[in-house]
């Protein structure tokens, strides 16, 4: 009970900084406009790149969150790809929560789940991807200072011409 509390306090707090500053709410408030991301993975992001800043692009962020493989391959020796041993595992953890949500919430990652899996994914490597595409979604919402929407239609810049 007591340290159900503390949790509660804590979170006040945060919920008070972030309140404070109008840069840290307006990133907060586009950050929850995902689908799949709620407040406690929202303040962790802000928290852990020090409000994108520190981190200011998704595959830096996807690094540091474990998301990205990295090739594990040496001349013509070529093994599985491995996630960096280094990563805050935490906020991976949250991130694959979110990624599941989204898979059961979004249509647009249910649909890129469903398509990784008739490609024969393992659900694991599809959760890392959903999270991994999470993150660039994320990075895109800051980036461009408009809330997400689902039923934006992303054009494919190479036939932009």
């Amino acid at each position: 009970m007591n340290l159900e509390n503390e949790i509660s306090s804590v979170e006040e707090e945060i919920e008070k900084v972030v309140q404070s500053d109008s840069e840290l709410k307006a990133n907060y408030k586009l950050v929850t406009s995902i689908k799949g991301i709620g407040p406690v993975i929202a303040n962790n992001l802000i928290i852990k790149t020090e409000n994108f800043k520190r981190i200011s692009t998704a595959k830096k962020a996807a690094a540091f969150a474990g998301v990205c493989p990295y090739p594990n391959s040496s001349g013509k020796m070529s093994l599985k790809e491995k996630i960096s041993h280094m990563a805050d595992k935490k906020l991976k953890s949250l991130l694959f929560l979110a990624a599941k949500t989204a898979v059961a919430h979004n249509k647009e990652y249910s649909l890129y789940a469903e398509r990784k899996k008739l490609e024969g994914k393992p659900y694991f490597l599809i959760m890392n991807n959903v999270s991994n595409k999470m993150l660039r979604t994320v990075y895109g919402v800051i980036q461009s200072r408009k809330p997400y929407d689902m039923n934006h239609i992303c054009n494919d810049p190479r036939q932009m011409n």
